[in-house]
């Protein structure tokens, strides 16, 4: 008989495998810019981007506790997690890539140096890759509770159905 772990434990092995990458590129990418006084520009929209991170954080602490998705308030939580996720994170990328690439040739750009470019570019194109794939499922998965939501029968048919 081994020690069992608790259900927030277990819930924990389905932690999302690429979170330490993420946090690593957007440590990258909001830091060393903060720090060095490069791109303070760019570095307020992965900043920005963190307005959906509430609604994250509820989902997985419903999660945790055993709270079922179907339940009002979960599903209200994972419409406003898929909407600001995508405003915030998925909606600015057309336009935080027009601005990198007018940035291209500037003197600002040229003085930040290889090392500070490459990062800044590699970590920009990681976290906007990692955001489109959570996007991605977080829509799935939104369409899918909403489809069975919608679904079922409102309690109030079901009654009048068995009183006739």
């Amino acid at each position: 008989m081994g020690i069992q772990p608790s259900a927030g434990q277990s819930r924990l092995r389905n932690f999302p495998r690429t979170f330490p990458t993420r946090e690593l590129f957007h440590i990258l990418h909001v830091f060393l810019p903060q720090n060095r006084g490069l791109l303070p520009y760019f570095a307020n929209f992965r900043l920005i981007a963190e307005l959906s991170t509430p609604f994250v954080n509820q989902r997985w602490f419903f999660e945790v506790l055993g709270f079922p998705r179907t339940k009002t308030l979960a599903m209200l939580n994972g419409v406003a997690m898929a909407g600001t996720f995508f405003l915030v994170r998925i909606a600015v990328i057309p336009s935080y890539y027009h601005k990198v690439v007018d940035t291209f040739g500037t003197e600002g750009f040229e003085r930040l140096g290889l090392g500070p470019q490459c990062a800044w570019l590699t970590s920009s194109i990681s976290l906007d890759v990692l955001n489109v794939i959570w996007m991605y499922k977080i829509g799935r998965g939104c369409c899918k509770i909403l489809l069975r939501f919608r679904s079922r029968k409102p309690s109030r048919l079901l009654l009048a159905e068995k009183v006739q």
